[in-house]
């Protein structure tokens, strides 16, 4: 039966090589995916909306703060309606909009109650 030696020092060389490696290696740009679709659902907390390519795929994502910013002004004037044309970008395996684009229309007018 092999015995391990009782010095720990193998061990330390090689964390010290791993963290140094890990060190020196360059950190990768976190690339976007895009998303073109319609809009479901458009509020102040999450947009969801459906896929061009397949309609049954549908999509939910929050706001970055970034675009919670441009999402609370847009509230403003109306936002997004239901079927509007939107672009979104994002990061793969989050659920997180890095990223709005498009031309929300104009909302519906809404008539005035009578007295």
């Amino acid at each position: 039966m092999r015995t391990f030696p009782k010095s720990g020092a193998w061990l330390c060389a090689g964390a010290a090589l791993a963290l140094a490696a890990a060190a020196w290696a360059s950190p990768r740009k976190a690339r976007t995916a895009l998303l073109r679709g319609d809009v479901l659902r458009f509020n102040s907390v999450a947009i969801t909306v459906g896929s061009l390519q397949d309609p049954r795929i549908i999509h939910t994502f929050t706001y970055s703060p970034a675009v919670r910013k441009k999402v609370e002004k847009m509230l403003e004037t109306g936002g997004y309606q239901y079927g509007d044309r939107v672009k979104i970008r994002y990061r793969p395996g989050s659920s997180v909009a890095l990223a709005i684009s498009g031309k929300p229309s104009k909302p519906a007018r809404r008539t005035r109650k009578r007295k």
